[in-house]
């Protein structure tokens, strides 16, 4: 892991809205600085690209409009818990916010005649065990497509987590404006990863 800290590390880590360093793409880190500036939850008030596609009682369930595409899955809709729990409250459904949840997945499964897949929901305050990057509860619809097989990511290893680590850090210096010269061949091949395996070569090459 990183031996010398960066002076936003208490920002990145600190704050109630999500963790940047899960962030896969400039454009997504740059929204993801923006709220966590400006406190801002976007799943506290759902607004565009978003789109609401069923409310519940305790939950909305919204069209995903920030899925990176993937051949052999897609993830349609997202279930966003009405409330925001406390930062270190703990992760807990009441009985029925849990029925809640498990209602409207049936009635999204029947409406949208999903035949098959998985609803995934990651939880914790710890970025490399839950590898979110919003920390508001949410689960996820995923829909596999038939063209592969699907596997889903909720644990980093310490060289995944210390390479996205390394790419936030590239990130921010672009946002910043702080770059003392042209991204280095490392900097380049950290922003530029298209997956796990690339990012943790360009970290380590």
């Amino acid at each position: 892991m990183q031996t010398h800290p960066h002076p936003l590390d208490s920002i990145w880590n600190g704050n109630r809205i999500g963790w940047p360093v899960n962030c896969w793409g400039y454009d997504y880190y740059v929204k993801m600085m923006g709220d966590i500036e400006n406190d801002r939850c976007p799943f506290c008030q759902i607004s565009a690209p978003n789109r609401v596609a069923l409310e519940g009682t305790y939950w909305t369930v919204i069209e995903n409009a920030v899925y990176r595409a993937n051949p052999a899955q897609d993830q349609p809709f997202v279930f966003v818990l009405k409330r925001h729990p406390e930062e270190h409250a703990g992760f807990r459904l009441d009985n029925m916010e849990g029925a809640d949840l498990f209602y409207l997945f049936g009635e999204m499964v029947k409406r949208h005649n999903i035949v098959g897949g998985a609803l995934v929901m990651r939880f914790g305050n710890d970025s490399k065990l839950c590898a979110a990057t919003l920390k508001h509860p949410h689960a996820h619809l995923i829909r596999p497509t038939g063209n592969g097989s699907v596997t889903q990511v909720f644990a980093k290893s310490s060289k995944v987590f210390e390479a996205q680590y390394s790419r936030m850090i590239v990130y921010e210096k672009l946002r910043s404006g702080t770059l003392e010269c042209h991204l280095t061949e490392r900097e380049r091949a950290l922003v530029s990863a298209k997956d796990e395996a690339e990012l943790v070569h360009a970290r380590f090459m």
